[in-house]
């Protein structure tokens, strides 16, 4: 991991007892303090620490390419593998934190606001059990008017409607990235996958369902 690694002791040293109490702050400093020692603040600029924590991702993705769905504890992992993973997983934890720090974004709060939010977005009460997104549950009375959640707009509605998202073009592709996690989630098989495309046709700005699925290469 160029520019960004943190050389620990070793297992079973001091950074091992500590890792347990270590948290954001700690992080963000022996970061700060790895760059500045190396003079390496001169290469982390906010793109290019977040191509790195892309190309990171990648790393840790190919860990789990071709294992199908893995269970929860990794059983039939052997130590080496685990090692692996866990190397990975701070390459992508180091540079976030490098990137916010770069930012001037406090890694700690944002995290916590968000998981605030998130619990607004998502009330135990509805969504307990379902991966469906945010938006299903407060679209069922905001967007159809009825409590099954099923879309009645006309076609002028749905013309209007797109209409209107040109003008706001921003803030329905900010939503683009949302629809890829949505349908990663998804638990219903394929007619779930094409209701969640039929669902935001208006974000993509589609004047079809069929312009729809072939922009999400469906």
């Amino acid at each position: 991991m160029n520019g960004v690694e943190v050389v620990g002791e070793g297992r079973g040293g001091r950074d091992a007892e500590a890792a347990a109490t270590v948290g954001l702050e700690e992080l963000r400093r022996r970061m700060a303090d790895f760059a500045r020692e190396r003079d390496w603040e001169q290469f982390h600029s906010p793109r290019n620490l977040l191509l790195a924590l892309v190309g990171e991702v990648g790393e840790l993705s190919e860990i789990f390419q071709w294992k199908g769905e893995v269970p929860k504890g990794l059983p039939g992992w052997d130590e080496a593998e685990k090692v692996h993973l866990g190397e990975e997983l701070a390459d992508v934890l180091l540079y976030l934190v490098r990137l916010s720090d770069m930012c001037g974004v406090d890694l700690g709060s944002a995290a916590l606001r968000k998981l605030e939010i998130n619990a607004r977005k998502y009330p135990a009460s509805q969504c307990k059990g379902s991966s469906k997104k945010h938006t299903y549950y407060s679209s069922r009375c905001d967007v159809s008017g009825n409590s099954n959640g099923t879309n009645h707009l006309t076609s002028n509605e749905e013309h209007d409607n797109n209409t209107s998202s040109n003008n706001d073009n921003n803030g329905d592709s900010d939503q683009l990235s949302e629809i890829y996690l949505e349908l990663s989630w998804g638990t219903s098989g394929l007619d779930g996958w094409l209701g969640s495309v039929r669902d935001y046709s208006h974000v993509l700005n589609c004047v079809s369902f069929s312009d729809s699925l072939q922009v999400l290469g469906l």
